[in-house]
Formats: structure tokens, C-alpha cells, sequence
């Protein structure tokens, strides 16, 4: 795992799901815009154990290649790349001596803010909205997998966007 210390990665990174996805904080307001298809889920009302964040875990180890990384952008906070295949575990947090702050990296449950686990190069993703209790899934093998997931999860699929609906 690695904090995304590069302003100008950060900046595209954001830029990017800010323009693709059109992904809007403010409260009240569709959060996002899909330009392809996707699954929309309600979560719990409680957050994931951690044998169940394990087991979203395990689904991305499957779907990320060994030598591959996902992004987790954490709104308004730091953001990482990482290899699902770290295991990092529920609340890892730790104290960065050289910025003298502590940093959190997120659980795959939205808790308190957004949360997002893109893949390198964008071909999947998972955006959490935490005031709706939704997560928004994204690519042909992460939506199938998570189908399967998605009862331990807890979770009721409320749509599946077509890309043939969309204009």
C-alpha cells in the first residue's frame, strides 16, 4: 500500500471521476453519472464485519492481477494504491512520521465518507456513497462475482443500468 503523495496523481485521478462520472458530494443530488453499465446495491445499516470486508477482499484478489493495483480515493482525505493481495485489515490505520499525521486507509463500506476502489486502469470499480447507504459497482467480473457475494453482504440490488438505456 502506498499514500498517493503526487499532487499531480492525485489531481488527475480526481479530475478524472470527477469528469467521467460526473460524481457530485453535495447532499441530496444523484452522486454519480455512469457513461457505461452498472449495478447499484443498498447496504446495511451497519457496517461489514471484518470476515465480511475479507471476503470483498478475496473477490478483488481474484479480479487483480498479481503485478496490478487498485485505486482507493477516500473523499477529502488521503487516497493509495494498492494490491488487494496486501490483506490490509479492517480500520488499518498508522502514524506518518514525515507529515506528523495519521492515516486511514478505508474499508470497502462506506462508513462516514466516500469511498472509492477503482481498478488501474478503470475497466471495474466500486464507489461507495456512505449518506445513502449505496455502492455502485461497475465491470462485467466484479458485478458477476458480486452477485454471488452479495447476500453474505447483506446487500439488495436496486437496479442494474443498461448501457442501452443510457443516452
Amino acid at each position: 500500500m502506498e499514500v498517493i503523495l503526487d499532487k499531480k496523481l492525485y489531481d488527475r485521478l480526481w479530475d478524472r471521476l470527477l469528469n467521467t462520472y460526473q460524481f457530485s458530494p453535495r447532499y441530496g443530488t444523484n452522486p454519480f453519472s455512469f457513461p457505461h453499465p452498472y449495478h447499484l446495491y443498498r447496504l446495511p445499516e451497519a457496517p461489514w464485519t471484518q470476515e465480511q470486508e475479507t471476503q470483498v477482499n478475496c473477490l478483488l484478489e481474484t479480479i487483480v492481477p498479481a503485478d496490478g493495483f487498485l485505486y482507493a480515493l477516500d473523499w477529502n482525505h488521503d487516497c493509495f494504491i494498492y494490491n488487494p493481495r496486501e490483506r490490509l485489515p479492517l480500520y488499518y490505520h498508522y502514524h506518518d512520521d514525515a507529515r506528523d499525521c495519521n492515516v486511514y486507509f478505508p474499508s470497502y463500506y462506506p462508513n462516514g465518507d466516500f469511498y472509492f476502489f477503482i481498478a488501474g486502469d478503470w475497466s471495474f470499480g466500486m464507489l461507495g456513497h456512505p449518506w445513502r447507504k449505496e455502492l455502485y459497482l461497475w465491470g462485467d467480473k466484479l458485478t458477476t462475482d458480486f452477485k454471488r457475494l452479495a447476500p453474505y453482504l447483506d446487500l439488495q440490488e436496486i437496479t442494474v443500468q443498461d448501457s442501452s438505456l443510457l443516452p
